[in-house]
């Protein structure tokens, strides 16, 4: 599991001051660095696990972020992971025993309805077709 790739995605996409060595250039600096593995192909990408706050969470709960995150992880170099319900938007803070989405859920004519699901399922079918960029 890319941890390191995780760890940049998350402090990259924190809106803090503009200066140098913040923001995505962390992303890029992590990217750079896979010259370090075999194939770094072969490295599964997230954005959150069952092991920490859910990437929604951690970006504050800021929308453009969370999808900013996902096209990473689906674009990128690497196998794609999502845990389950990031695909809703859901929150959570690790160790609580709720959940919920940010967004209504419903089901039109057997279909869901469901901005962060379509998002999803619109970079799915992107990564299936393209391949690794």
């Amino acid at each position: 599991m890319d941890f390191p790739l995780n760890n940049a995605l998350i402090e990259g996409s924190k809106k803090t001051k503009k200066d140098w060595g913040k923001g995505m250039l962390k992303v890029y600096q992590c990217l750079s660095d896979d010259y370090l593995y075999a194939d770094a192909n072969k490295l599964v990408t997230f954005c959150d696990n069952h092991d920490m706050n859910r990437i929604y969470t951690q970006l504050a709960e800021d929308k453009e972020l969370l999808k900013m995150g996902l096209a990473l992880v689906f674009t990128t170099r690497g196998i794609p992971q999502l845990f389950y319900g990031t695909e809703l938007a859901f929150y959570l803070a690790f160790g609580t025993q709720t959940m919920a989405s940010s967004e209504p859920i419903c089901r039109v004519a057997g279909k869901v309805i469901n901005r962060m699901y379509l998002k999803m399922k619109t970079l799915h079918r992107y990564n299936q077709k393209c391949g690794l960029l």
